[in-house]
């Protein structure tokens, strides 16, 4: 109680002892300096970037193929069904799989993806 622990009582062996003593506890605020957050910016630049990717985005036509993140992708219920909770052939395959997208530009789709990346668009 109030950076005090109290103890009452005792026992010597032989008889019971109503001895009372209280400790001070540290009374020290501690405070640790914590460095500006860099997430969005480092989850930003996963944004169509191979490294650690587990999944491609293939887009119609001739366009780039777009690396992306199960796990980032999962945020959107479409991926996430493809992923947990259907027999879907993204489920069950390997990292590399590919997701063919239908009628989606790329400069669309990597605005989606910075978006699920890091709810800024």
């Amino acid at each position: 109680m109030k950076n005090r622990l109290y103890i009452f009582g005792g026992y010597d062996g032989i008889q019971r002892l109503n001895d009372f003593y209280y400790f001070v506890l540290a009374e020290q605020k501690t405070h640790a300096e914590l460095p500006k957050s860099t997430l969005n910016a480092e989850l930003k630049s996963w944004v169509g970037n191979p490294n650690f990717s587990d999944v491609t985005l293939i887009l119609d036509g001739d366009q780039k193929p777009v690396p992306a993140h199960k796990l980032i992708l999962s945020r959107c219920p479409y991926f996430a069904a493809m992923f947990s909770e259907s027999p879907l052939h993204e489920r069950t395959s390997k990292p590399g799989c590919q997701i063919k997208l239908e009628k989606m530009r790329h400069d669309v789709i990597l605005e989606v993806l910075t978006y699920l990346y890091t709810d800024e668009c």
